[in-house]
């Protein structure tokens, strides 16, 4: 049988993240049905809903506050000590497996070395086991440390088949940060979440337009560009959009992606007076927290329209050809937005007013997604896996038993 290992924020409760892993290993499936793919979680989490850290909200408020030399020692300190930890099961995981996969998300970026640690952890498992390393379909940001750049830099000491970019931006950023790994080159890979209607299958429709929610605190100590409707607060924001689209007839449901930070806002947008009345008299709902990956498509497809910071809300939404708004606070979102031909669609300022929030989500309505340009996307997402697949086959590291399974079972 083959086995891969995938490396990502499998139970992140983000759902997203897990929503990537879950699209991925249904794509491998899909082109080699005996294929075992194993999904761990960086941080350690083993099912959705665990937690690695107590009031998450307020963790990210005191960390955003202290320097940032004494952030990231705190950080990489008690990353370290959890990492040691987790490295003997990690090496049994990897054990006998064709392949390592570290993707795909937002994995080489470097707030406070979180990510450089996790990935270089993966990649000493996999050294341990003497099985190759792909990167795939993940996004890369300008932001490594030196001790960052020499941590992803450990993908040096294990044959690497394949790196797969999800944006051009990654591939740039990717080149200039670690230029050395020359072979291969970055090659650019859709995000699996591209999968999804695929993988999920269709929710229940509810005809509304699902607004997503995302705590400010999360987008602003993660954000590398403007964060939309931030100027006048999100949830003042996100309450006044709700408002406009209602008064201009339109019925809407609020949503988040499961974070618990994020679940919190939405109460708080739910409770302002004026979406309270809205929802009152049933011209705003209130979609229950999803709890899975699966759960989170299913939300999502039920809409007509999506707007939201969230990349994977955007995502998933593209995967059911729903119309999103994709609102601005990381590169990331645009990137996407332009890799679909639907830049048109994006709120990048602070200062977004509501009543131009609505008229953008009217505006995406209108412009229906082509059906022929979503099938080239979905076809790209597939077959960047396709290409996945193919550099492991062609991957000859160490004594690898199953060196050939792949052949085999997909000839």
């Amino acid at each position: 049988m083959t086995k891969f290992v995938n490396f990502a924020v499998r139970f992140s409760p983000n759902l997203g993240d897990g929503l990537i892993a879950e699209c991925l290993a249904y794509g491998i499936r899909a082109q080699v049905p005996a294929a075992e793919v194993v999904s761990v979680d960086l941080a350690g989490r083993t099912y959705y809903g665990a937690k690695t850290l107590r009031n998450r909200q307020l963790a990210l408020q005191v960390l955003k506050r202290l320097p940032g030399q004494v952030r990231t020692s705190l950080v990489a300190n008690r990353l370290e000590k959890a990492l040691a930890t987790l490295a003997p099961t990690w090496n049994g995981l990897v054990a006998g497996a064709d392949g390592v996969i570290i993707g795909g998300g937002q994995l080489f970026s470097d707030a406070d070395l979180n990510f450089p640690l996790k990935v270089a952890q993966a990649v000493r498992s996999a050294r341990y086991n003497d099985v190759p390393v792909a990167v795939y379909g993940v996004g890369v940001s300008r932001n490594w440390s030196s001790r960052g750049a020499q941590l992803f830099g450990e993908l040096k000491s294990v044959e690497v088949p394949f790196i797969g970019v999800r944006d051009q931006g990654s591939m740039e950023a990717w080149n200039a940060q670690l230029a050395e790994l020359k072979t291969p080159k970055p090659e650019l890979t859709r995000d699996p979440g591209l999968l999804a209607a695929e993988c999920y299958g269709p929710g229940r429709m509810t005809g509304t337009i699902g607004v997503g929610v995302t705590a400010q605190d999360v987008l602003a100590y993660h954000s590398d560009a403007a964060v939309a409707g931030a100027a006048q607060g999100i949830r003042s924001y996100l309450a006044g959009v709700v408002t406009e689209l209602a008064r201009r007839g339109h019925r809407v449901t609020l949503f988040c992606n499961g974070a618990t930070e994020d679940r919190r806002t939405l109460a708080l947008v739910a409770d302002s007076p004026q979406v309270k009345a809205l929802i009152q008299h049933r011209r705003v709902l209130v979609a229950p927290h999803p709890e899975t990956p699966e759960e989170l498509a299913h939300t999502v497809s039920s809409f007509r329209a999506v707007l939201s910071h969230r990349l994977h809300a955007c995502i998933v939404a593209y995967a059911y050809r729903i119309p999103a708004v994709g609102l601005s606070w990381d590169k990331k979102v645009q990137s996407f937005f332009e890799s679909v031909g639907r830049q048109a669609y994006l709120g990048m300022s602070d200062g977004l007013s509501a009543a131009d929030t609505a008229s953008l989500v009217e505006r995406s309505l209108s412009d229906s997604i082509s059906q022929n340009a979503h099938q080239r996307v979905v076809d790209e997402a597939k077959e960047g896996i396709s290409r996945l697949l193919a550099a492991f086959k062609g991957a000859s590291t160490g004594q690898r038993a199953h060196a050939n399974s792949l052949h085999a079972e997909s000839a």
